[in-house]
């Protein structure tokens, strides 16, 4: 929406006659293009970083609650009592 706000803006406040409105409008389709691609690029980014962010807040927190570790397993390789 940002791009498109500023596009026409500048559509409907040009002092100076810059040429054909085809060229305004492509100037506005251009920035939308640009504007949504890197809205998806972050939205991606940012959504493996939570997607992160769960998972690690899910094993520590399974970890607290079981009191396993995986230490304590290594341990108990070649001991009696496995």
């Amino acid at each position: 929406m940002v791009p498109y706000i500023i596009g026409i803006a500048s559509v409907f406040t040009s002092i100076e006659n810059q040429g054909s409105p085809e060229e305004s409008l492509s100037f506005l389709s251009i920035m939308m293009v640009v504007f949504m691609c890197l809205a998806m690029l972050f939205s991606y980014i940012l959504n493996n970083l939570l997607v992160v962010n769960s998972g690690i807040i899910y094993y520590s927190l399974r970890e607290k609650n079981e009191n396993r570790t995986t230490i304590n397993d290594i341990d108990l390789i070649g001991t009696e009592s496995e």
